[in-house]
Order: structure tokens, then C-alpha cells, then sequence
């Protein structure tokens, strides 16, 4: 489907909400069918006329029938139990998984140096150490990794506050920000409007931004 959906996209002109939109479907293709179009609207903070109208502008119905379009491609994807343990078996087989999962972090952590300079990863070592409340920032596709990387960093570091869901709480919080600290944002800036708002807050109370 993903595929068929490219080639509808790729003679259209997309305007910058159905770009987003078509890039949210293509990075979550085994998500769609089982969401709404508003639900895709509340996470790309977007409305749900929009998200209608661009399925639309595709050449189907409805938003509907564009979800039935997934049936097949999802149910070629979902696996019975024993299809899932007969992979599993076959992955335990084949791999020592201490050494894949070893292997992934040392690729993970080479990645992340070589696109950032030294002095950068210093320099921001250096502000988490040295700020007093510590606020981790991320929610929708990367709400994951912010809880993760808050929960690890809680375990070195005092007044680490994590905040993996837009909500009034997080606001509150932006807004009671006191000079140093420090504002630690894991973001798709596209995908809200929120991370600039929260930008703008701490640069006026003049707070170290990550």
C-alpha cells in the first residue's frame, strides 16, 4: 500500500500540511488501520478536515476506504503466537543476542559522535551536570526514547524531570522554569507546535536550551 501511495504522491504538489500528513503515513504504515483520521490530526496537531480532504486528494472516498485499502497489507503483516515463537526460535538460533545488543549500542553511540563534534557533546555534558532542574522534553514518536533517556539520567543526576505527553502539567512547569535550568528537547519540530512555544518560553527567562 505504502508503495501505491508513494506513486499517488509523487505527481502531486504537496502544500506543507500535506506533506506532513503523507510523511506521518509513510513512517507509520503498520499504524494507520487501526486509526482515526482524528487521531492522526490530534498527533500531527493538525485538523481532521485536513487529513480528510488529503486522503481525498488521492483518489479515494473517504477516509474509510482509504483504511480498507490496509486490510490485506496488515493482515500479511500480523502473525499468529506460534508464528511469532517459531521467528523467535529461529532469531535465538541464530544470533548471540548479548552480542547483537552490545553491537547496536556501540553503532548507536559511533552514529551519534561522528555527526557531533566532541566539543558539542562536551558542551552539553557539561550543562546537564551544571543546571539545577534538568527538563527532558519529548512526547508522540519519541516519547519512548525521552522516557528512557530521563529515567537514566534520574539515575546520575538530581532533578531530572521528564515530560513524554503535551499536557497542562508540562506547561505549568515550562512556565515555573528558573534561571539555570536547563531545557533538554528530543523533538520532530514539525510534528507540533508546542517545541517552539516551549523555545520561546525559556529564552526569555534567558535558560540553557539542548
Amino acid at each position: 500500500m505504502i508503495d501505491s501511495l508513494q506513486k499517488r504522491v509523487a505527481n502531486k504538489s504537496l502544500t506543507k500540511t500535506e506533506t506532513i500528513i503523507a510523511d506521518f503515513f509513510f513512517h507509520n504504515e503498520n499504524r494507520i488501520y487501526f486509526l482515526t483520521s482524528s487521531d492522526i490530526a490530534n498527533e500531527l496537531q493538525i485538523s481532521d478536515t485536513s487529513v480528510i480532504r488529503f486522503v481525498k486528494s488521492l483518489g479515494f472516498n473517504n477516509f474509510k476506504e482509504f483504511k480498507d485499502s490496509l486490510k490485506q497489507q496488515v493482515s500479511d503483516k500480523i502473525l499468529t503466537p506460534s508464528e511469532k515463537l517459531s521467528l523467535n526460535e529461529e532469531l535465538l538460533k541464530k544470533n548471540n543476542l548479548i552480542e547483537t545488543f552490545t553491537n547496536s549500542i556501540f553503532k548507536n553511540i559511533e552514529e551519534t559522535i561522528n555527526i557531533n563534534s566532541y566539543d558539542k557533546i562536551s558542551k552539553i555534558i557539561d550543562i546537564l551536570f551544571n543546571s539545577n532542574k534538568k527538563y527532558i522534553i519529548g512526547f508522540k514518536s519519541v516519547s519512548g526514547a525521552t522516557s528512557f533517556f530521563g529515567l537514566r539520567l534520574g539515575f546520575i543526576l538530581k532533578n531530572v524531570i521528564t515530560h513524554n505527553q503535551n499536557n497542562s502539567e508540562l506547561i505549568k512547569n515550562i512556565v515555573d522554569i528558573q534561571k539555570g535550568d536547563c531545557l533538554f528537547l528530543i523533538a520532530h519540530p514539525k510534528y507540533s507546535k508546542t517545541y517552539p512555544l516551549l523555545i520561546e518560553i525559556a529564552k526569555k527567562l534567558k535558560q540553557k536550551l539542548l
